[in-house]
């Protein structure tokens, strides 16, 4: 018998304490040394500091060192927890903890008081490394771990597997939180999984190939379905990120939640359409527009028809495991719900799917939190066969960015109703009687539930499921539905049952049902098709367009009840003009089907367009449609959404005559709706989807005419900001230096001309250098400072004197002279001007400090040896060595001074790189919620190494050109003709790819390290305390 150790203390392996030492920007000075590192809370202080919701209790389960990392789970019809831990996690970010392998753990309550008193390993092996999904199905365990799905079978019953049997393989992302993960049975007996964005290319055991890749059909990460044995693998949806776990209700409704790229707050529930695309790559470039005011609207690039609208928002977090809980034991708001683990900010939520249109919305209710311990991170979640849910907690400091601090931790806590957590009564399960079986089969527990639909499914329990299908409960009528139609004397007459049905989500699985399992019925599906209900007719359509695709029986073809053309067209005259969800399913369908639009013009061949055949032009965007769309934009009668909607499916067309077209609707600044809706189409995807037309109609000569007219509008400046129209740089100066420009026009402008700058050919900039001197003595402080702003811009001999020689003039603001140093010190030209003035005792006294702290830790190894000789390193800005991490942690710090910290230039200068609000700077990742993200410790070890765990979308590289060597920086931007390169003082490169002559990952981050050094022990610990209230 294991027993739970209070106050567990550990010491961390040398490489997962990000502060393992810290050469800061005093360079050479060790900082931060190893050291032992406790437990945020013991695991009954954890279990405390709990917030549970109305009629509801919470109970710790078990704890370390009965488990530990734990990053999935599932409950066996025993009732015994199985974990899946990962110890051995991210092997490329650090050493490996346990050479033996990582384990699966059952967990047993062998005296019903709901806590943990038996613990067992079942699997142990070295090439069990951080496993992402299990199932324990029968005399299986379901195992995730790329690039391999497998089982795992106890054969001689010693609770030890002795036997793996791999049934798929060729998923990619090996050792990474990208990769296949979340295994769930579904009520039709099938497998539903997931993949990250790390794809997959897999060859099923029918032979079927079945694969992502960057523009293809699907692309990004996957919701998967598969049978028993591997034999048909099929792609239900893609381009997400990397959704965790899909769950399946019993009608057979997927849902399935997706991270965002890392810090904007876009975290999301799908509901997931067959076929559906979910917009994470941007055709095929993963462009993002994150810094666009419409992030919410286009972040997933759901302004564009083809893509899936959202469920349901969640913002931040780290989205885990999720569930369906049928089960009656917990209070009734909550049977029928989704139940989450957000690891992000440490929730456990419930979702209530609300049916809309043709698709779904969700109502949100926070279950668990953990306000006073951010180390609580919930990974998975699932049902016991009592009805009670279990919670895994990977219990860390923080998560994401293939990063731990600890590795020995972890706890599993138990949800059930308020006053019944101290008993744990698991049910027995009695296959043979028909009340037992019946009562298996409705078990909220899936491996009851399994062992149930494996002994229901003999045909001598058809009259049990027929019961069961015509009772009354709709979750009853679901569960056997699913058995019945695949039995060949039943199925018939349960579809007709099913379609006749007056609950619509029994209308909808009769639907499915009646595709993937029975052979077609014309008048079926007439009457499906005539349904008053949107889902029920949204799911033909996604039924018709998945058998087209699929080896599933045909289920739109020829005969009595039309064509599938007839069909469609049947079905769009059902769109009611505002359904996003049902135009989705009717793009999908129609993909391939050109005949959809045609008869959409035929219809309305001379009436003016109305919101619902706009939107249908829109979403199928076929050439047929351009002249009555170019009719629709013109006719200032209609309501600008109908005119929106037509110019965008102009867009979505494509070809010469719609680029020209746009670029008219951008010159005709008598609509100024329109005009502003062109500029904002022009600028997708960086500009490349309408370049050719924007130069061929001489939008830039329309644009520099109005700007040196003085005619400049937000609209324009914008879109020059948001491509970097180099054609327009002299009109800018022009206008810029004009005596006639005002102050707040001069300000916009000189901003376009930053971004301007800020990519292309530097040298050729130097030129612009020289004649926005002038406004450097402007009194205006803003003018003064964006003038600054532009020309650090640029790069060359020239501009390394202006700032050379702005640097040393004590007359000028501080913090500008210190951004100088720093752009300055981002090439080894600039770097060799700085050592050079330090050396003819140039530097003035109050950036001494500064201009050697930034040469001392420079990326160029020569310059830094100098600088070391020439200008010995300080031990902190105070000339007090930091303490331990231990005693950081326990001193208290001043959100307040800390904020005027993260604001400060001339110290943290946070600011400069990271916003905590939705605009501002966004060189880093966003801040905002950074205290829901990270423990203290997180965030002091976050900034005393930074290198220790980097964000997927800062991965810093470093990249040689045939002009220069050395560049660094993360990739924002890249596509076969340029690639975007942002450096750590938020300078934007624009580099050909023609001209790259070698590339390679960094494992230095762009944030720079010894940031610890510009500040006093008291400050770090008031920053530390200021960024730990951002939630």
């Amino acid at each position: 018998m294991s027993k739970r150790s209070q106050g567990t203390m550990k010491t961390v392996a040398l490489n997962k304490l990000v502060g393992t030492f810290i050469t800061g920007v005093c360079a050479g000075v060790i900082l931060l040394t190893s050291l032992p590192a406790s437990a945020q809370l013991d695991p009954d202080e954890a279990l405390k500091s709990l917030v549970v919701a109305d009629g509801l209790e919470i109970s710790l389960f078990a704890a370390e060192p009965d488990l530990r990392n734990p990053t999935s789970i599932d409950v066996d019809a025993q009732g015994r927890v199985w974990v899946l831990e990962a110890a051995n996690y991210r092997l490329f970010n650090q050493s490996i903890e346990d050479k033996k392998g990582d384990r699966i753990r059952i967990l047993e309550d062998t005296n019903g008081d709901g806590s943990c008193d038996k613990a067992t390993t079942f699997y142990q092996d070295p090439s069990l490394q951080a496993p992402l999904g299990i199932a324990v199905l029968g005399d299986r365990v379901y195992v995730c771990q790329s690039p391999d799905l497998f089982y795992l079978e106890d054969t001689d019953n010693d609770g030890v597997a002795d036997k793996k049997t791999v049934i798929l393989t060729g998923f990619k992302g090996v050792d990474h939180d990208h990769a296949i993960h979340g295994i769930q049975f579904g009520p039709d007996g099938f497998l539903y999984m997931s993949v990250g964005d790390q794809g997959l290319d897999v060859t099923d055991k029918s032979g079927d190939r079945v694969f992502t890749s960057r523009g293809g059909k699907y692309q990004a990460a996957t919701v998967l379905r598969t049978d028993m044995e591997g034999m048909h693998l099929e792609i239900l949806a893609s381009n997400m990120r990397n959704p965790y776990e899909p769950t399946v209700d019993s009608f057979g409704n997927v849902y399935i939640s997706d991270n965002d790229d890392d810090g904007n707050e876009q975290t999301r529930i799908n509901y997931v359409f067959e076929g559906g695309d979910y917009g994470y790559w941007n055709e095929g470039t993963g462009g993002r527009r994150s810094g666009n005011k419409r992030l919410d609207e286009i972040h997933w690039n759901t302004d564009r028809a083809g893509t899936m609208p959202t469920m349901l928002k969640t913002g931040f977090g780290s989205p885990t495991g999720l569930m369906v809980y049928d089960g009656a034991a917990l209070p009734d708001r909550l049977r029928g719900t989704l139940i989450h683990s957000d690891a992000g900010p440490g929730h456990i939520r419930s979702y209530r799917p609300v049916p809309d249109g043709a698709g779904f919305s969700a109502e949100m209710e926070v279950l668990v939190s953990s306000p006073e311990d951010s180390w609580f991170r919930p990974s998975d979640v699932t049902a016991g066969p009592d009805g009670s849910i279990f919670i895994a907690d990977w219990y860390d400091a923080g998560v994401g960015g293939h990063r731990m601090v600890d590795a020995n931790q972890g706890r599993i806590y138990r949800l059930t109703r308020k006053g019944e957590s101290n008993k744990y009564l698991v049910p027995s399960v009695d296959l043979k009687s028909d009340a037992g079986l019946r009562k298996a089969f409705l078990s909220p527990n899936k491996a009851v539930r399994y062992l149930a639909h494996q002994s229901a499914s003999q045909p001598s329990n058809a009259d049990l499921l027929l019961n069961l299908f015509r009772g009354s409960d709709a979750i009853e009528t679901a569960r056997a539905f699913w058995l019945l139609v695949q039995n060949d004397e039943h199925r018939n007459a349960v579809i007709r049952e099913a379609l006749n049905d007056k609950r619509p989500e029994i209308r909808v699985m009769a639907v499915r049902g009646l595709s993937r399992f029975v052979p077609h019925s014309e008048s079926d599906i007439a009457k499906a098709m005539s349904d008053s209900d949107p889902a029920v007719r949204r799911q033909v359509l996604l039924e018709m367009a998945f058998s087209n695709r699929s080896t599933q029986p045909q289920f739109a073809s020829h005969g009595d009840a039309g064509t599938y053309d007839d069909w469609l067209a049947t079905l769009q005259r059902e769109y009611d003009g505002e359904d996003r969800f049902y135009r989705e399913a009717l793009g999908i369908a129609a993909e391939g089907h050109d005949n959809a639009a045609k008869r959409l013009l035929a219809e309305h061949e001379d009436a003016p367009w109305d919101s619902r055949v706009a939107g249908l032009a829109l979403q199928y965007h076929t050439p047929d449609l351009f002249a009555p769309a170019m009719k629709t934009v013109e006719d200032d009668a209609l309501p600008f959404g109908v005119r929106e909607s037509a110019l965008r499916a102009i867009d979505a067309i494509g070809g010469d005559d719609a680029g020209a077209y746009i670029v008219a609707r951008a010159k005709d600044s008598g609509d100024q709706e329109v005009q502003a809706l062109a500029f904002d189409l022009l600028t997708r995807n960086q500009g490349d989807t309408w370049r050719k037309a924007m130069n061929a109609n001489d939008l830039d000569g329309y644009i520099g005419s109005e700007i040196t007219n003085g005619k400049s509008t937000p609209e324009t400046l914008a879109f020059i900001r948001e491509l970097r129209r180099e054609g327009l740089l002299p009109s800018l100066i022009e206008n810029v230096t004009a005596a006639s420009t005002t102050v707040l026009d001069r300000i916009e402008i000189l901003k376009t001309i930053g971004s301007v700058i800020s990519r292309g050919d530097f040298e050729r900039y130097e030129e612009c250098i020289g004649k926005l001197l002038p406004l450097l003595e402007s009194e205006n402080e803003e003018i003064h400072a964006r003038t600054f702003g532009a020309i650090t811009q640029t790069r060359g001999t020239h501009t390394r004197n202006v700032l050379g020689d702005y640097l040393v003039e004590t007359n000028r603001p501080r913090t500008l002279r210190l951004r100088a140093v720093r752009t300055l010190s981002n090439t080894k030209l600039g770097s060799r001007k700085l050592l050079d003035l330090a050396n003819d005792e140039s530097i003035p006294d109050d950036i001494l400090f500064n201009v050697a702290d930034t040469l001392r830790s420079v990326k160029f190894e020569s310059i830094r040896a100098e600088a070391i000789q020439l200008l010995p390193p300080e031990e902190s800005r105070d000339g007090a060595p930091l303490p331990p991490l231990g005693q950081l942690l326990r001193k208290r710090g001043d959100p307040d001074n800390g904020k005027e910290l993260f604001f400060n230039e001339e110290k943290a200068s946070c600011s400069r790189c990271h916003s905590i609000a939705s605009d501002g700077p966004d060189i880093g990742p966003n801040l905002g919620k950074i205290g829901e993200k990270l423990s203290r410790q997180a965030i002091f070890e976050s900034i005393l190494n930074p290198n220790a765990g980097i964000s997927h979308e800062y991965q810093p590289w470093i990249i040689d050109t045939k002009s220069e060597e050395g560049l660094m920086g993360y990739i924002r931007f890249e596509n076969a003709r340029t690639l975007e390169l942002i450096d750590s003082a938020g300078l934007t490169t624009s580099i050909p790819i023609a001209d790259i002559t070698a590339r390679e990952k960094s494992t230095i981050s762009v944030m720079p390290s010894g940031l610890a050094a510009g500040m006093t022990e008291q400050d770090l610990v008031d920053l530390v305390a200021f960024l730990n209230t951002l939630e």
